[in-house]
């Protein structure tokens, strides 16, 4: 009561498909707001900035070994050759290119390792470059990289299995998986980008009733009833719960 949860009781794969749809929805609105903001610096023009692409073409050239098991090397090999014009490449061009690199870098292993090297070196390339549009842009798609992409807890809430539509984590397991097994600080990052929506704070009331009345349901799990019909407390299994709770923070 406590926690001003008004859904105790609600089964977790509901309260986790209402923390999904939160968060898609707080990333396509964000998806949309970047998707703007480099539509307008490509009007102002500001995207036809050429760059010298050698740090691209040196980091290719100096991976060509590791190509055959990292194909992302090859493939931007190809299009910095594609593309380039006097060893330069538009703004646009490389944001391009940027995209190309993400997609194969969700992979895992060499093309995820190698795939980073290069966006690494692509956001050197373009950083401070363009107009003030073009800077916006690039910053609102950094800030929505490190809250949704980079920060493992959130990352892991909206994730699929590549090439399917699985979810990652189920929707049965995500509440436990996402506060209880997860450190105090992955905790604070989800409440941090929830709080920030219309909907959030209430959606972090329901989510911390959701753990209070979990706690209980583990302290009375088959456990005899009193007089009255109310299940006793388990002493040990309530402080079994406290001290899993307690190792994470």
């Amino acid at each position: 009561e406590q926690t001003g949860a008004e859904q105790i009781g609600l089964p977790s794969s509901q309260l986790a498909e209402q923390l999904v749809n939160t968060i898609e929805q707080s990333k396509a609105q964000r998806k949309n707001a970047i998707t703007s903001a480099y539509d307008a610096a490509r009007a102002a023009g500001e995207t036809a900035e050429l760059v010298s692409v050698n740090p691209l073409s040196t980091f290719v050239k100096d991976n060509v070994s590791a190509s055959k098991n990292a194909p992302v090397i090859s493939a931007v090999g190809s299009e910095v050759k594609r593309l380039a014009k006097d060893g330069s490449l538009s703004l646009n061009d490389l944001e391009e290119l940027r995209k190309m690199v993400g997609v194969l870098a969700q992979d895992s292993g060499p093309n995820s390792y190698y795939g980073n090297k290069a966006i690494k070196i692509i956001d050197q390339l373009t950083e401070g470059k363009g107009g003030e549009n073009y800077k916006t842009a690039r910053k609102l798609y950094s800030d929505y990289q490190k809250e949704f992409e980079k920060t493992p807890i959130l990352r892991e809430i909206t994730s699929l299995k590549p090439g399917t539509t699985e979810r990652t984590v189920a929707l049965e397991n995500l509440i436990d998986r996402t506060l209880i097994n997860k450190s105090r600080q992955e905790v604070e990052k989800l409440f941090n980008s929830l709080n920030r929506l219309p909907e959030g704070p209430q959606l972090i009331n329901e989510l911390k009733g959701s753990l209070a009345d979990k706690i209980r349901q583990e302290a009375t799990k088959g456990v005899q009833m009193d007089i009255n019909g109310k299940p006793y407390v388990s002493t040990a299994k309530l402080d079994s719960m406290i001290e899993k709770l307690d190792k994470s923070g």
